[in-house]
């Protein structure tokens, strides 16, 4: 019985991720013709960061992953949040795939820097 449960959440979890890899194939689609529409909103990088890191904790604690953030709080910005959070997912999730046993976990740094063009 244990191993029919098993098997049923590796089949549910590889069909979330197969739907998310669909779902990113037609939205790279959509920006690669223009029809995309950004949902831009004024809001701290930090914090989104922060918030991806939080729900993402528990798919790298099952690795024995530590997820952290560092870095000084950055300047209010204008971007579609839920495209930046879906961005660092792949990160993250690509990084934490890839991990190697042997470091102790993964950080992330926020930081604030003028372009010096700018």
């Amino acid at each position: 019985m244990r191993s029919r449960k098993k098997s049923l959440s590796v089949i549910v979890g590889e069909s979330e991720r197969l739907t998310r890899l669909i779902n990113d194939v037609l939205d790279l689609s959509k920006l690669e013709k223009g029809a995309a529409k950004l949902n831009c909103r004024r809001c701290s990088l930090k914090k989104v960061v922060e918030d991806v890191v939080n729900g993402m904790s528990t798919q790298a604690e099952e690795k024995g992953i530590l997820l952290e953030v560092f870095g000084t709080e950055t300047p209010f910005i204008w971007i579609d949040v839920d495209m930046v959070k879906q961005v660092l997912c792949n990160l993250i999730s690509n990084a934490i795939k890839i991990y190697r046993s042997w470091r102790q976990g993964l950080n992330l740094f926020c930081c604030w820097r003028k372009c010096p063009i700018c």
